[in-house]
């Protein structure tokens, strides 16, 4: 911005010499002593009777300098401000759009994640059911071998004591038929 500023003070600078030193020789500045018009000073030594003058237009001349850098200053402010919010709003547009396909992406992995999981847990369950079944059935097939077993040691007890009832009857008996063959 300095550049603008320096450049337009340097070129209202050469203009105003370009006009001082075309027209101050033709200039002369009279003043009005006891009524009667004296010539003061011709040329370009009407500078030091005009400081007034010149320091009213250098005044002037800073304010339609500060004037102007002020409308350019406002014009880039603008501009940067429509670009910000250009650039803003695709910024916003780019992180919504990347905040839905990560929500997306998030929400499909998961669901993805959630149904492998869900279908372990039916074959898990499956496979306890299955587990369990199978126990159960052991375990009576077990409980049934141990009663049968029971039963059958219960039977070869009694079978066991039959005949050992048995026996002793036949001794008995072979006795008393000894007895009887000896007589």
């Amino acid at each position: 911005m300095k550049t603008i500023s320096i450049g337009i003070i340097l070129l209202i600078s050469i203009l105003i010499a370009v006009w001082l030193y075309f027209t101050l020789p033709s200039y002369a500045l009279l003043e009005n002593r006891n009524g009667q018009w004296v010539l003061a000073a011709r040329g370009w030594s009407i500078i030091k009777y005009c400081w007034p003058l010149i320091t009213v237009a250098v005044l002037v001349t800073i304010c339609v300098v500060s004037l102007i850098e002020y409308s350019v200053l406002v014009a880039k402010i603008n501009r940067l401000r429509s670009e910000y919010e250009e650039k803003e709003r695709s910024l916003t547009s780019a992180y919504e759009s990347k905040l839905n396909w990560f929500k997306r992406d998030f929400i499909s992995k998961f669901e993805a994640k959630a149904k492998e999981i869900h279908d372990k847990d039916v074959k898990l369950t499956r496979q306890n059911i299955a587990l369990m079944t199978q126990l159960k059935d052991a375990n009576c097939r077990a409980e049934a071998a141990e009663q049968e077993g029971k039963r059958r040691k219960n039977k070869q007890e009694r079978a066991s004591f039959a005949l050992g009832k048995l026996k002793a009857k036949m001794k008995k008996r072979e006795k008393v038929c000894a007895c009887t063959n000896n007589l």
